[in-house]
This record gives structure tokens, C-alpha cells and sequence, in this order.
């Protein structure tokens, strides 16, 4: 209840799904009941078996919502005395570098898109142009885009709603359409 005032619904089902899978975890296997029985110790077995089964992404992710609830717990509810999960450290994670297109390869695929796709050419513009995330241009209505004055409004992943000027390459593109 506390957390819907703060934090969005997405975020909301994130601490849900991490909030069930540690109650069954602390269920079967240390058969605590209490909340202050709960130790750093518990917490790093939970994480470990989360970082076997997937990632250390997805372990740093899973330790973040707990982290979240429990600050909840601590500074809200006052259920706990300290949020303890603060302290664990992240896993250090694996980054793949990705290889970059050649300007022949970014002709021929933007060629193709102009004839058999443009939607998704106009997306990959959104993207690249105006550093959007894909999620972000997908939320995006006809009514979100000002061309008289090349403004873009949408919502971001931090902000309800944010403004941008859109390129000229873009702008121009968009006008085409009209």
C-alpha cells in the first residue's frame, strides 16, 4: 500500500513476484515465521540460489526489491529495525559487447526497412535520434508529437512525462508521413 504511492504498478508486480519467491524460500527452508528472525545469512542463501538458477543480473535485480521492501519495512512500516540487504554486495556482471554495424551493413538494412518495413524504421529512428528506449517509443500517440514546434512529449522510465526536440532527420521524416 505504501509502495503504490511511490513507485509505479510495474514495479509494483517486480516486488511482488521477488516478495513470494522469498517467502517460499524462507518457508521451506529455514521455516521462519517472523520477520526479525530473518538474518543477512538467510538472505545471501536466497540470492545464491537465485544466481545459480539465472544471473548475476537477474541476482542483483532479485536483491534490489527485496532491499526496497525491507527499507519499507524499516522507515514506513517500523516492523524492522535496519535493512540489512543494503550492506550485501552486488555480483559483478558480465558484459557483452556487442559488434557494431558496418556503414554498408546500416545502408543495405535501411534500404530493406524503407520497402518492406518503415514502421519499424521510423522506431529504430526514435530510438537512435532521440535516445529514446524502445518502450518508450512504443508508448507514444499521435497526439505526443508537436511538429510545428519539434517537440516530442513521453513517459520515461524515471518521469511521468519528459519533453524533447526532435532532430531535423527525424522531423523531416515525420512531416513525410503527414
Amino acid at each position: 500500500e505504501h509502495l503504490s504511492l511511490t513507485v509505479s504498478e510495474n514495479t509494483i508486480n517486480d516486488y511482488k513476484k521477488t516478495a513470494r519467491s522469498f517467502l517460499t524460500f524462507v518457508g521451506k527452508e529455514n521455516h521462519h515465521k517472523n520477520i526479525k528472525l530473518i538474518t543477512k545469512i538467510i538472505v545471501v542463501k536466497y540470492l545464491n540460489q537465485i544466481l545459480e538458477k539465472t544471473s548475476a543480473r537477474t541476482r542483483n535485480n532479485y536483491k534490489a526489491d527485496l532491499s526496497s521492501i525491507f527499507s519499507v519495512m524499516e522507515k514506513k512500516l517500523m516492523v524492522i529495525d535496519y535493512n540489512f540487504i543494503k550492506t550485501i554486495e552486488k555480483e559483478k556482471i558480465k558484459t557483452n559487447r556487442n559488434r557494431t554495424l558496418t556503414n554498408e551493413q546500416l545502408k543495405k538494412i535501411t534500404e530493406f526497412l524503407k520497402v518492406n518495413d518503415p514502421v519499424l524504421l521510423l522506431v529504430i529512428k526514435f530510438v537512435s535520434y532521440n535516445f529514446l528506449r524502445p518502450v518508450e517509443v512504443c508508448r507514444l500517440k499521435i497526439k505526443d508529437i508537436n511538429l510545428n514546434e519539434s517537440l516530442i512529449y513521453y513517459q520515461a522510465k524515471n518521469k511521468p512525462l519528459k519533453t524533447k526536440r526532435i532532430p531535423s532527420k527525424l522531423l523531416d521524416d515525420l512531416k513525410e508521413m503527414r
